[in-house]
C-alpha cells in the first residue's frame, strides 16, 4: 500500500507522513509542557500561600495535675524549651523539611485579657484587650526603631512584679505605644503584671512565618463586639524577653 501510494499520490503521502510525525512530536511534548505547567502552578501557588496554610502549630496541653510552681517556672525557661523544641523537629516526614530560620517556639496567653490603661484608645469605650508573647529568636527577625528591645533582669517567677516588652510598628500606631509605656496586663491570684515597653520594631520579612504565623503579633486587630454593629475594641500582643516566659504564670 505504501509502495502503491507513493507511486501514483506522492504528495498526499507526504503529507500523511508529515501529519503522522506532528503528530507523534506533540504526543512526546505535551506531557512535558503539562509538566511544567503543573510545576509552575505549584510553584506559585506555595510561594503566595500564607504562613498559618503552610505551618504547623504545636501547643502543649495544661497538666493535670499541676506541677509544683518551680517545676512549671523551669519548663518554661529558654534552654527547657529549646530541647523540647529540638525534640520535634525530626518529627517532621519526609519529604516534608522544617525551615528551621523561619521556625520559633516558646510561650504566650492563650488569649487576649481586657487591661485597664485608659490612655490605649478605646473605639467604643470598651478597653483594649492584649496577648503578651515570649517568642524566640526577636533580635534575628526584627529591626529595632526606636528604644532597645526587652531584657529580664534576673531570674523570672510567676510573682515577678514587672517585665520589659516591645511592640511592632503597626501596634505601637494603632495602640498609641510608644517607648516608656507602660501597661498593666491582669494578674491571677496576685496583682497586674506591670508591663513596661522598652522598644519598638519593624518585622524584617512581615508576610514570613515568625510574623504571620501569629498575625496578632506583627498586626493589631479592631474587632466588633458579635451581635453589634458598632461595638468595638483594639486587640494587640506585647513582645516579652524569653527568659521573662515564667512570669505568664501569674496571668490568667
Amino acid at each position: 500500500w505504501v509502495r502503491t501510494r507513493l507511486r501514483t499520490a506522492p504528495a498526499a503521502a507526504c503529507a500523511l507522513a508529515l501529519l503522522v510525525a506532528l503528530t507523534a512530536c506533540l504526543a512526546a511534548a505535551f506531557p512535558r509542557a503539562v509538566d511544567r505547567y503543573e510545576d509552575a502552578g505549584l510553584r506559585r501557588a506555595v510561594e503566595r500561600t500564607r504562613p498559618d496554610a503552610t505551618g504547623v502549630s504545636v501547643y502543649a496541653g495544661q497538666p493535670d495535675p499541676l506541677p509544683s510552681q518551680p517545676v512549671l517556672e523551669e519548663a518554661l525557661r529558654p534552654g527547657p524549651l529549646a530541647a523540647q523544641y529540638a525534640r520535634l523537629l525530626p518529627a517532621v516526614p519526609r519529604p516534608l523539611s522544617v525551615d528551621r530560620g523561619r521556625s520559633t517556639y516558646g510561650v504566650r496567653t492563650a488569649e487576649g485579657r481586657p487591661v485597664p490603661d485608659p490612655w490605649l484608645p478605646r473605639p467604643s469605650g470598651i478597653p483594649a484587650k492584649i496577648e503578651i508573647a515570649a517568642q524566640q529568636g526577636l533580635a534575628a527577625h526584627a529591626t529595632v526603631r526606636s528604644g532597645r528591645l526587652p531584657r529580664a533582669d534576673g531570674p523570672v517567677t510567676a510573682a515577678t512584679p514587672s517585665v520589659e516588652a516591645a511592640v511592632s510598628v503597626a501596634t505601637a500606631k494603632s495602640l498609641r505605644i510608644k517607648v516608656g509605656s507602660v501597661i498593666h496586663f491582669p494578674g491571677a491570684g496576685r496583682g497586674p503584671l506591670v508591663v513596661r515597653v522598652t522598644g519598638v520594631v519593624a518585622p524584617r520579612d512581615p508576610e514570613g512565618a515568625y510574623w504571620s504565623g501569629h498575625l496578632l503579633l506583627r498586626t493589631p486587630s479592631l474587632i466588633t463586639v458579635p451581635d453589634t454593629e458598632r461595638d468595638k475594641y483594639w486587640l494587640g500582643a506585647l513582645l516579652i524577653a524569653p527568659e521573662a516566659a515564667p512570669a505568664l504564670l501569674g496571668t490568667p
